[in-house]
């Protein structure tokens, strides 16, 4: 496809229904709401198709949002766009994964996992090293994944819409902003930002992948090497040079590790002991927080209407099995569907069970059924295609689009059906975003 087809107005209007790109609450600095866009979107994909197609087409600035990684670190930043930018930025998106066809830029946590246990089990190595990208979206030079991009995108377009998407400055604040252009690294937080990190390292992926003596693994910024032993000085001095040299990237040698493939040792959140795939300690005891939190949540009300009882326990058992929507998989659950050994699952089981009685819901739980870890892991490993116990919201009818919104969300009834059909898929949509957001919080960053 040309560009010419990309940002037709009908294309755009598609790419937007698919992707559910203006059923979400935001807007940036320009203050233009997504609904304002999708009430007058023949008038925007208008506006934006002409400028793009002559090359007219600036960027607003983001709008920077600190997110607290906790005490004594610095806190990520992330950056929302505006709503016509986040539709210029989605199918830019689409256009380069359409040049980059041949090529799997979305490996998951545990697919990878699943690849080491199995190699591991091989006995082929003995050792392994991990390494961390240093400040990696932020060290991400311009020019390198521009020439990186151009060898498969020749329209010059293309090309300058990616450099002004990525020099594009961002605002921290109303009032104050400098006006200088963004000079290096990669905006966090938009669709699009993990996408240009693949592509940066795609040629050092496969260089290292097509290796005979060692095992390669990649995820995001962490590194997993296995190898046989003695070879690790040599390995890391290579890769520590070639990432210098030609990416102009750094290691963070506070948390290069190296050892044993025989030792406990963990990566992306999964700890490997015994010859067993647990989880992480950490990760864990940061999981269980997230549930005692709902339950003092819950407790701080005085009396609670069988409509948060309701909520409670539809949110519960979402945390508990995850769900699925537009062939994606959310939750903590679903991350670690690679461990065998299931003694943390039964754990988690009976911790639901004890802040039920130590909450005294007992009562006013009555009928309801909490889910349980151990089910929804099975369901999730041998039964997930047919699976009616974990939530799949491809499937979900509009009668209970409606009790979901109602029930659980504690609208109106009669409001919800008087309401036009893009107000309701909104309301729909933005509901189950926030659903979907707090699910990957229990899984930010499990790299280590």
């Amino acid at each position: 496809m040309e560009l010419e087809n990309y940002f037709d107005k009908s294309y755009i209007d598609y790419i937007c229904e698919e992707d559910k790109l203006l059923y979400k609450n935001s807007c940036g600095v320009d203050k233009i709401s997504s609904k304002m866009v999708l009430l007058n979107k023949e008038k925007y994909f208008e506006e934006i198709s002409t400028k793009i197609l002559n090359n007219k087409y600036k960027f607003s600035k983001y709008k920077v949002t600190l997110i607290s990684k906790g005490v004594n670190k610095i806190p990520r930043k992330t950056c929302t766009p505006t709503v016509k930018d986040k539709i210029v930025i989605n199918m830019i998106k689409h256009i380069l994964y359409d040049k980059y066809n041949d090529v799997n830029f979305n490996k998951t946590a545990s697919s990878i996992i699943k690849e080491i246990k199995n190699i591991k089990a091989q006995g082929i190595y003995d050792s392994f090293i991990k390494l961390d990208l240093k400040e990696f979206f932020d060290n991400i030079d311009h020019n390198i994944l521009l020439n990186k991009i151009s060898e498969r995108v020749e329209d010059n377009r293309i090309l300058n819409l990616i450099s002004d998407m990525l020099k594009t400055n961002q605002l921290y604040d109303d009032v104050s902003s400098s006006n200088n252009k963004n000079l290096l690294g990669v905006p966090q937080g938009l669709s699009i930002s993990m996408l240009f990190s693949n592509i940066y390292l795609h040629e050092f992926d496969l260089d290292y992948e097509n290796r005979d003596d060692i095992k390669y693994f990649r995820y995001v910024d962490d590194i997993f090497i296995m190898h046989k032993k003695d070879e690790k000085d040599k390995i890391c001095e290579e890769i520590e040079r070639i990432l210098q040299r030609r990416y102009l990237l750094l290691l963070n040698n506070v948390k290069t590790d190296c050892g044993s493939l025989s030792n406990t040792f963990d990566y992306l959140g999964y700890k490997f002991s015994n010859n067993k795939i647990q989880v992480r300690d950490s990760s864990i005891r940061k999981f269980e927080k997230s549930i005692e939190d709902m339950f003092i949540k819950l407790s701080y009300k005085k009396d609670i209407s069988d409509n948060e009882i309701n909520r409670f326990v539809w949110l519960l058992n979402v945390k508990i099995t995850g769900l699925l929507k537009d062939n994606k998989r959310y939750g903590w659950l679903f991350y670690f569907s690679m461990i065998d050994d299931l003694s943390i699952l039964k754990k988690l089981d009976w911790l639901i069970s004890k802040f039920i009685s130590r909450f005294k819901l007992n009562e006013k739980l009555g009928n309801r059924k909490i889910k349980k870890f151990i089910r929804a892991f099975n369901e999730i490993n041998n039964n997930l295609k047919d699976s009616k116990y974990i939530l799949n919201l491809n499937r979900v009818t509009k009668e209970e689009k409606l009790e979901f919104l109602e029930n659980i969300c504690g609208k109106n009834r009669i409001t919800l059906e008087e309401m036009e059909e893009y107000e309701f898929k909104m309301l729909y949509e933005n509901s189950i975003y926030r659903i979907m957001k707090n699910l990957e919080k229990d899984v930010d960053k499990m790299s280590g």
